[in-house]
């Protein structure tokens, strides 16, 4: 009794791996979850860095509120609001949702995607009111909210965007 095996070219061996039709639809279903999912990902990351922005900017104004109180005005220096060390001046970048200069290293080693400037409104001998800005950097620049500004008073509005201020604050 002989057992006889079929050649290894004959369609009735047995079969390992898979086919390329099996590796074609493989490849075309993980690019169309990849089309869903990065951008929606990409757009949960940029309103982590939105969030950052008004972050820094609701610090600075209780910041500001406290050296009015104290000092009956308001500052444009960063030293004096407990932000920075004494040669730096605004802009300063946000930083994880903390206002720091790079150039004392606070945060260098980090990417900013926010620059925070402040304007100040002189009254007689004093500055009587304040605004502040969080401007986009980077990648940040494309994003559909634009600038965060924020005053004295505790309004909040945006510059530049295509979206409402309801929307991005």
């Amino acid at each position: 009794m002989s057992t006889a095996r079929s050649p290894a070219w004959d369609p009735r061996s047995q079969q390992r791996g898979f086919t390329l039709m099996e590796l074609l639809t493989v490849i075309v279903i993980l690019g169309i979850v990849a089309a869903i999912a990065i951008p929606g990902y990409a757009d949960y990351v940029r309103a982590a860095r939105r969030l950052q922005a008004r972050t820094a900017l609701l610090d600075l104004a209780a910041r500001q509120a406290r050296h009015m109180a104290l000092h009956g005005t308001y500052t444009d220096k960063p030293e004096k609001l407990g932000l920075s060390g004494p040669s730096a001046r605004f802009p300063l970048d946000v930083f994880d949702g903390q206002i720091g200069d790079p150039a004392t290293g606070t945060g260098s080693a980090r990417t900013a995607w926010y620059r925070v400037s402040v304007t100040l409104k002189q009254g007689g001998a004093v500055f009587e009111a304040f605004e502040a800005t969080a401007s986009p950097l980077g990648a940040q620049g494309d994003d559909r909210c634009g600038t965060f500004v924020l005053d004295d008073t505790g309004r909040q509005s945006m510059r530049g965007g295509s979206l409402p201020a309801a929307q991005c604050w």
